[in-house]
């Protein structure tokens, strides 16, 4: 797989961005909106996540110059990000799902053999996590399985108005070649 460069431009398509709505710390519990319905996550309950099925996850390409550090091919999860402030557009990394920590800015689209949210979690998340983890893993799911194979998507924390919060976004990105 060969590496691309350069500077990208995230935009997001409305029926293709999943949205996780942030509360300043204290104010209000996590939740999640998608469409057409909302999710709520329940350690007991996973609504659709063992009967929905996945046919497309997020793989790296490594390219330090573009902030990509998991090795070509790497299957990539995420973590949430404590915010301490609701400020602007705050990016947010994958992580290689062997170590958890090796950091990728972008991830792009690969099809796989289609298996449930639970599936995904067990086999690339790991049985011990905590609901945010599950959340912020299933919006990029969701957010993924109308693209095209081999986009480019990032993570992103947004500030929006009406009520103040930051909402999590995984969405496109477009990448531009520049000149030195």
């Amino acid at each position: 797989m060969r590496s691309q460069s350069g500077t990208a431009r995230g935009f997001g398509s409305p029926a293709r961005t999943q949205i996780l709505t942030l509360w300043p710390i204290g104010l209000a519990p996590w939740t999640v909106k998608t469409k057409p319905t909302d999710l709520k996550f329940d350690k007991n309950e996973m609504d659709d996540t063992t009967t929905k099925y996945y046919d497309r996850i997020l793989v790296a390409k490594y390219s330090p110059l573009n902030k990509c550090f998991v090795e070509d091919g790497g299957i990539l999860i995420l973590k949430p990000k404590k915010i301490k402030k609701d400020t602007g557009h705050i990016g947010h990394y994958f992580l290689d799902h062997l170590d958890k920590k090796t950091k990728s800015k972008y991830g792009w689209v690969k099809e796989i053999e289609p298996l449930t949210f639970e599936q995904f979690r067990t086999k690339f998340i790991g049985d011990k996590t905590d609901n945010e983890t599950l959340e912020h893993n299933k919006i990029m799911l969701d957010s993924i399985q109308n693209l095209k194979l081999d986009t480019p998507v990032a993570a992103t924390y947004s500030e929006r108005n009406e009520p103040r919060r930051m909402e999590f976004t995984v969405h496109r990105v477009i990448f531009h070649k520049t000149t030195h």
